[in-house]
């Protein structure tokens, strides 16, 4: 489904980048907590909205 270019490392790690919690920038949406280089996790205080309610 994919490009091959989307399968790339090199793209993976720049999408990640992008979106850490620690960047400043009008497009970051502090997604991903980075714990050392090449270990990402989903941002724990991530907060999502189902119907009305939201969850952690």
């Amino acid at each position: 489904m994919l490009p091959p270019r989307r399968k790339r490392r090199e793209y993976i790690s720049s999408i990640l980048s992008k979106n850490e919690v620690s960047r400043d920038g009008p497009y970051n949406r502090r997604l991903f907590l980075r714990l050392q280089r090449g270990h990402d996790l989903v941002n724990p205080q991530l907060k999502i909205k189902l119907g009305e309610e939201w969850r952690s």
